[in-house]
């Protein structure tokens, strides 16, 4: 079984890595690197999020519609997609940013970032249904979840300290060798582990008015706040920790790994709890955790990165939680609602639907407010090379910078904690055996 599962988790790693660059380097890259608006950057980044976002619940349809190995035939592809889309993402033509196309330099980064984000969301929505479809066992969901929640942290931290230096070429030829691995470990998840009885059951359409009752909606209020307040400081972190706390590429890169491996040491500790209390009262503890932590960030100032470091540690140590967490709440909602087996796509094609909001409001809104507020990249290298009402300036838009990051995020985290709707009870006349409710 633990074989098994760390073969389906598999492809974590990939999605993982190829996700987090996506809303982390890109703006770096097109907007401070190339030279491009940043308003416009944020803009465009913000308009291909939403397109992708609306074909998630169809392309969860989709999958609940395919027979056989439904998951394997859709996350294959996706994953061949995936890779490909993401080398032209981080190399775009050579010949256009020595010329300065500007106009074909944001048309190539609004085709490449669209066609990267719709890969990424088949695999991802395939990725997580198939944990909740292959067994309606809390156990095995949760040891499922686990392993690709361990993967997955393991791509984002290499992710992140390779995108935190723009190692392009480097990146490309990690997430090339971790989706051929991938492709070759799931062909050895058995086929009855990925829906051999989808035959026999009969998916919800879509829309399905039973889908969208109380307490899902509540929920994906919920998990959609906690998401924009995730997103916020993703896109932002290179900004703020190069600008307010003036440290280097090679310092964020560090700062980056060590979130996420806190994160992955965390994940057991999580797990357990979770075992005992339930995901909804887990998650709640995370989220105060990390509220407690990062409200912190508000308060600091150049130079300050051992505190900043003791941010990380505490709030990557709650994101072991908070990446765990949703997907087994989701879990035993659809097990409360007798939809197992049969819409396990489109309920996760409308969370991954609020995700996708939440990175595109993340960088359509917060990039052109700081621009507002006269935020400049490498504003902390300006501010010392200044003086006077220049250097006044500057140090408006890193404070715009600093409650954009930190103090937005956290009132978000808060509202989310406190309208988390209760664990679902059984509902039919033939409640899932074992379904763990929490007190």
């Amino acid at each position: 079984m633990r074989q098994i599962a760390w073969a389906y988790a598999s492809p974590g790693f990939a999605i993982a890595f190829a996700a987090l660059p996506l809303y982390l380097l890109t703006p770096q890259l097109y907007a401070a690197t190339l030279g491009l608006p940043l308003a416009a950057v944020g803009l465009i980044l913000m308009s291909t999020r939403l397109v992708d976002a609306v074909t998630d619940p169809i392309i969860g349809r989709l999958i609940d519609r395919t027979s056989g190995a439904r998951f394997r035939k859709w996350l294959a592809p996706a994953l061949v997609v995936l890779a490909l889309a993401f080398v032209c993402l981080v190399s775009p033509p050579a010949a256009w940013v020595a010329q300065q196309k500007t106009d074909l330099l944001l048309f190539w980064l609004a085709a490449t970032a669209l066609l990267v984000s719709l890969s990424n969301s088949a695999a991802i929505l395939a990725h997580q249904s198939w944990a909740i479809a292959a067994s309606s066992n809390p156990a095995q969901q949760r040891q499922w979840i686990g392993s690709r929640e361990v993967l997955g942290l393991a791509g984002l931290i290499l992710a992140a300290g390779l995108a935190a230096q723009q190692q392009t070429v480097a990146m490309a030829s990690v997430l090339g060798l971790a989706t051929l691995v991938s492709l070759w470990a799931i062909r050895r998840v058995p086929r009855g582990d990925d829906g051999s009885t989808r035959e026999v059951q009969r998916p919800l359409p879509l829309p399905h008015p039973e889908l969208f009752h109380r307490s899902f909606l509540q929920l994906l209020a919920a998990l959609g706040i906690n998401a924009l307040a995730n997103a916020i400081p993703a896109t932002l972190f290179l900004f703020f920790v190069g600008d307010r706390l003036g440290l280097s590429s090679q310092w964020s890169a560090g700062l980056l790994v060590l979130y996420f491996i806190c994160a992955a040491a965390a994940v057991p500790f999580w797990a357990r709890l979770t075992a005992v209390h339930g995901p909804r009262r887990t998650w709640q503890w995370a989220m105060a955790v990390s509220i407690a932590a990062f409200c912190w960030a508000v308060f600091l100032d150049h130079g300050q990165f051992l505190a900043f470091g003791l941010i990380c540690i505490v709030t990557g140590f709650a994101l072991g939680a908070e990446l765990t967490c949703p997907s087994l709440l989701v879990g035993q909602l659809i097990a409360a609602r007798g939809h197992h087996g049969k819409a396990e796509g489109q309920y996760f094609g409308y969370l991954s639907l609020l995700n996708k909001l939440a990175l595109a409001f993340a960088a359509g809104l917060t990039l052109p407010m700081l621009q507002y507020f006269s935020y400049q990249p490498g504003g902390s290298a300006a501010q010392e090379a200044t003086a006077g009402a220049a250097a006044i300036a500057s140090s408006e838009g890193l404070l715009a910078l600093q409650l954009a990051y930190a103090g937005i995020p956290c009132l978000m985290k808060l509202i989310a904690l406190v309208i988390l709707p209760p664990t679902p009870a059984a509902a039919g006349p033939a409640p899932v055996a074992g379904l763990h409710s929490s007190p």
